[in-house]
Formats: C-alpha cells, structure tokens, sequence
C-alpha cells in the first residue's frame, strides 16, 4: 500500500476539501517519521497505510483515518496535538493505552478484557483503530509464526470480533471471523468455504431454470422487459 493508492481512496470519499487537506497532511508527516521502520511483513508505513485504508473503506470520519495513519506515534505528542488537534492526539494515545493494557494484563480473560476496553476507553472510535490494525494483520499473518497467528486469531474471534458487533461494523466482524478461523481451523474452513461455492452455484442455476419457467408460462399472455433474479 502506497501513499498514492490511498490518497485517491480518500478522494473518492465525501470528505470535504479541508478534510482531505489534513489527511495529506498526516500521510506526509507518517511518511517522513516512519521512513527505514520496518516490521516483518514490510515497513511500518505500508502497514499505517493499509490501516487507514482500512478505516477509509468502511466509511471513518477524517480523525479516526488521520488516527489510523499516525497509530503508533506515542512520541509525538506535541507536534501531533499542534498540527492535527488535540482529538487526534487523544485518539492515538487511546490505541497505545490499549496496547499497555494488554501487555500488563496478559492473564485476562477475554470478557474481562472486552468490559474493560468498553468502559475505560473514553472514546469508542479508539476501538475502530484497534479493529482496523487487527484486519491488516490478519491479512498479512502468514510471516509470523504459527503459535503467533494462533495467538493472535483467537484473541481476534474472542475480543475483537465481538466489539465490531457491538459498534455495528459488519464488514469489519465478517473479515475478522473469516480470516481468524481459518488460521484456528484450516480444514472446517475450506470445508465451509467448498460448501457455500457448491451451494451458491446450485442457486444460480435454480434461478435461471425459475426464469425460464416463468419467460415459457406469460409467453404470449404478457410482455416482460426483463426477469431478474438474486440468490
């Protein structure tokens, strides 16, 4: 993911000209503090990118993006407060809380940890962020190692995965659970997967014999522009 590509995904949004001017602004500062960072799947900043990219693609107001591009950024708190506002700040500081909190609360179980987040959290949006980091490692989990991505697929279907169903953000829960349970379980998965292509196949031709049933039964009797059926 590069700065362009995500530039003119921002842009075919309806976020106005100032919004917009911000969110370059913030892919700037990302791309000059984050430049020679890497991580194991590539540079830190292709990762704020897809981030954001994320976030962007499932409707985000402007300062949760920004927030997205800037995760990570602990450091900076003056310079972010000064050139994106002090609601961004706190929104990048929120994900970072998130992160100390689980570090020092490794043993939690995983209710103890979704009531904990709701109810500290002075801001949900921090858990948009959180949602967003954790779909783009899901997509990139195959560099670490096993024991890693079941750690992390299963911390996704227990914690993360529930609170996008309570924030209301389906595109987000769907992906999570798809793509953490095919680390969990691999063979249910493709098992799964076979079954909904085989079905949806069979639906498709349930639908076109339907049509044709009916094109044979008004033929003569009605004139019909178009049949159109959805499985």
């Amino acid at each position: 993911m590069d700065k362009e590509r995500f530039l003119e995904r921002c842009k075919s949004k309806d976020y106005s000209e100032s919004q917009l001017k911000q969110i370059v602004q913030a892919a700037n500062f990302a791309q000059e503090k984050l430049k020679g960072k890497f991580r194991l799947n590539g540079t830190v900043l292709e990762h704020n990118f897809r981030v954001a990219f994320i976030l962007v693609d499932n409707n985000s107001p402007p300062e949760v993006v920004i927030a997205g591009l800037l995760h990570g950024f602990s450091g900076h708190k003056e310079e972010i407060t000064k050139l994106f506002g002090a609601e961004v700040w706190g929104l990048v500081q929120g994900a970072e809380d998130v992160k100390e909190l689980k570090s020092k609360n490794k043993s939690l179980q995983a209710e103890a940890l979704k009531k904990i987040l709701l109810t500290t959290l002075s801001d949900v949006r921090v858990i948009l962020v959180k949602l967003a980091n954790k779909l783009d490692n899901l997509r990139t989990i195959e560099f670490l190692s096993p024991e890693e991505q079941h750690r992390i697929s299963q911390e996704v279907l227990d914690v993360y995965a529930p609170l996008a169903y309570r924030l209301g953000v389906e595109k987000l829960r769907v992906e999570l659970e798809d793509l953490a349970f095919k680390v969990i379980n691999p063979q249910k998965y493709a098992e799964i997967n076979k079954y909904l292509h085989t079905s949806s196949e069979q639906r498709e031709k349930d639908i076109a014999e339907a049509i044709e049933s009916i094109q044979l039964l008004v033929k003569g009797k009605v004139s019909l522009l178009k049949i159109k059926g959805r499985s």
